[in-house]
């Protein structure tokens, strides 16, 4: 945008000329498309100039050194009438738009909309400032002297009300309502279907000098207005903190103001959430009894998010995001994509079945995750990783490291885990598995050695030399385990 506003040349009585005219809902005289490029032209302040007449506004602007110019013209009739300089039509109604945006700012700075009977006198060259503190700088040119700005007969007039806007906090952003408040506390709404059904026709030039200046400060802040609801929404949660900070201080010169009770909490910025995984051993009988149940626990501070809203906030990525109660947070991107990596694993690895308790340990070696383990699941930890010492019979012809190999994958089968034996060729580890197959024998259950085949011969050697006892059947044409066979 750039960093002044447009020049304003203005007289009191077309002032007062388009204070009546926009004090209705002049938008639902132009299609969605230009309402849109016209709100961008405004935004980007492509708008140079504004003349405004009892009767017509010309709005200028240059792009591209080109010169562009719409004229409005609002007689009696039901709208506004547009012509321009250029032939795209959508072009012009734009430039329109964005001008009447324009008028509507004039308004808001030249009448003011605190709530009094008459609006304060101000001389008509008076250079006004933005509504919030911006950088814009209008030029106001008329007759010298001091204004009444007056659309209702005194007599007529209905009585002084306060434009109240209550703002409250909802998981889609900030917004708030409008309402009229009179001096005896009573509240009617002030916008939308529910303000149209309520209204008794009477609004004083105060009272359309609020409304006016309420579209155009929300929507320099930002803010997108429900027609249906009246309701204003600031929906870009990165601007709902500086909103907070700064703007709204200026709003409260202008409007009451209040707050629920969660609003304050957004203006702190975002928080950090705090990601937990939590693992203990399921109790219980049956096939998932001992396995590992694990749940991730999210943190503001103390207080635990629930699991609708760990929904939402995961579905948002690491985009900041509103938790009504919260404030604003924001899931640190490290932690998710550990969070999501480990679920994945999980869910590819362990699709059917209870989880194995060892696999906390592929929670210990990820620094990015606090992993806090049941007392149990502490006790079991520490014995798994405590030196084996279980009491087993095991043949003599084991050398002392192929004892060791045995005694500590028979120690993680007591523990529930599964071991793998990596030796080098040649160090014994078919003898150490057979030795482990005949001290643990399971009843009733035959042992299965997936091998290749070139090593078949070397397992039939090793188990007829020294484990005679044991009976093998070798996988092949002919037979397919379907019956069982005595010999070696």
């Amino acid at each position: 945008m750039q960093s002044h506003g447009p020049k304003r040349v203005y007289t009191p009585q077309s002032l007062e000329f388009w204070f009546e005219k926009l004090a209705g809902e002049w938008e639902t005289h132009f299609s969605s498309e230009q309402l849109e490029e016209g709100h961008r032209i405004y935004r980007d302040g492509e708008v140079r100039e504004l003349e405004l007449t009892a009767g017509d506004a010309i709005v200028h602007r240059r792009v591209d050194k080109k010169d562009e110019y719409a004229v409005i013209e609002w007689g009696n009739g039901a709208g506004p009438a547009v012509r321009s300089s250029t032939t795209d039509r959508l072009l012009a109604h734009a430039l329109a738009i964005a001008g009447l945006h324009e008028i509507e700012e004039l308004v808001a700075d030249e009448i003011s909309p605190l709530p009094q009977d008459e609006p304060a006198a101000r001389p008509a060259a008076e250079v006004a400032g933005p509504p919030s503190g911006g950088s814009r700088a209008p030029v106001a040119v008329g007759a010298p002297g001091r204004r009444q700005i007056r659309s209702t007969p005194p007599a007529n007039r209905p009585p002084s009300r306060s434009l109240v806007l209550v703002f409250r906090t909802e998981s889609e952003g900030l917004c708030f309502e409008a309402c009229w408040q009179t001096k005896a506390g009573d509240r009617t709404p002030a916008l939308g279907t529910a303000a149209h059904a309520g209204g008794n026709g009477q609004v004083s030039s105060g009272d359309r000098a609020k409304h006016i200046g309420l579209a155009a400060y929300a929507r320099k802040a930002h803010f997108q207005y429900n027609n249906e609801t009246g309701i204003y929404l600031l929906a870009n949660v990165v601007e709902i903190p500086n909103f907070l900070r700064g703007t709204l201080s200026a709003w409260r010169r202008l409007f009451a103001i209040e707050l629920d009770a969660n609003v304050a909490r957004l203006g702190e910025g975002p928080r950090a959430i705090e990601i937990e995984a939590v693992a203990e051993r399921r109790k219980g009988r049956g096939a998932a009894a001992g396995s590992l149940d694990l749940r991730w626990i999210f943190k503001a501070g103390e207080q635990l998010l629930s699991d609708s809203e760990v929904k939402t906030l995961l579905a948002r990525g690491t985009s900041p995001t509103i938790v009504p109660n919260i404030g604003i947070v924001a899931l640190p991107t490290e932690q998710i994509t550990a969070i999501e990596s480990w679920i994945t694993n999980i869910a590819e690895t362990h699709a059917r079945g209870a989880l194995s308790p060892y696999l906390i340990f592929s929670l210990f070696n990820d620094e990015r995750i606090k992993l806090t383990l049941s007392p149990e699941l502490v006790r079991w930890r520490d014995e798994l990783l405590a030196p084996a010492t279980v009491e087993v019979e095991l043949p003599a012809m084991l050398r002392p490291y192929q004892r060791r190999g045995v005694e500590w994958m028979h120690h993680l089968c007591d523990a529930g885990c599964h071991g793998l034996l990596a030796d080098e060729m040649g160090l014994g580890k078919t003898l150490q598995v057979l030795a482990l197959l005949t001290a643990r024998p399971v009843t009733d259950r035959p042992n299965l050695v997936v091998c290749p085949a070139s090593v078949v011969p070397v397992w039939r050697e090793e188990v007829a030399r020294h484990f005679p006892h044991l009976a093998t059947e070798v996988l092949k044409s002919g037979n397919d385990f379907r019956q069982t066979h005595q010999g070696p």
